[in-house]
């Protein structure tokens, strides 16, 4: 079974989760990971992940691919604490509007055989609370997508799929 682990703390994360969720993935789990306990509950209740886990190695464990949905002031601090843990070979993406910071803590914390995939998607309507998450977000907006030097092919078309 595939897995992907979405590291979220607001309505991008969860909105994906939803997309995920509604694209009816055959033998793929999503799994919803985070600091704040009644975001978990609630993107469980909404229907945006299939389980959640506070343990950040449980939910990284198989995770084929990582959306990191952070706080900008955390993202950094985040980046450092899964790239030991990541497994050979992930994907991972984020949510953030820097780019260039992200692609540079990429190449410091994670591994050569790590794929960061920058990412960026656009909503249509402007989202400040978790009730904003919905399953169309993104329908018909543009989603940057910055890959970083070590990315492989397929991993840029893992995180194009994804948009």
């Amino acid at each position: 079974m595939d897995r992907i682990t979405i590291i979220t703390a607001g309505p991008l994360g969860l909105s994906i989760g939803l997309g995920l969720k509604h694209a009816n993935l055959q033998n793929t789990e999503v799994v919803g990971t985070s600091g704040y306990s009644g975001l978990l509950t609630k993107g469980a209740k909404m229907g945006a992940v299939d389980s959640t886990s506070r343990n950040l190695k449980s939910a990284l464990e198989g995770a084929q691919l990582v959306i990191l949905d952070s706080p900008a002031g955390e993202t950094r601090e985040l980046m450092e604490a899964i790239g030991p843990i990541l497994e050979k070979g992930c994907v991972v993406t984020d949510t953030g509007t820097n780019k260039v910071q992200v692609l540079e803590w990429a190449k410091e914390y994670y591994s050569d055989d790590v794929n960061f995939v920058a990412g960026r998607p656009q909503p249509r309507n402007p989202m400040s609370e978790i009730e904003d998450a919905e399953v169309d977000a993104f329908a018909g907006t543009n989603y940057s997508i910055v890959p970083s030097e070590r990315a492989t092919p397929e991993a840029v078309k893992t995180v194009v799929g994804l948009a």
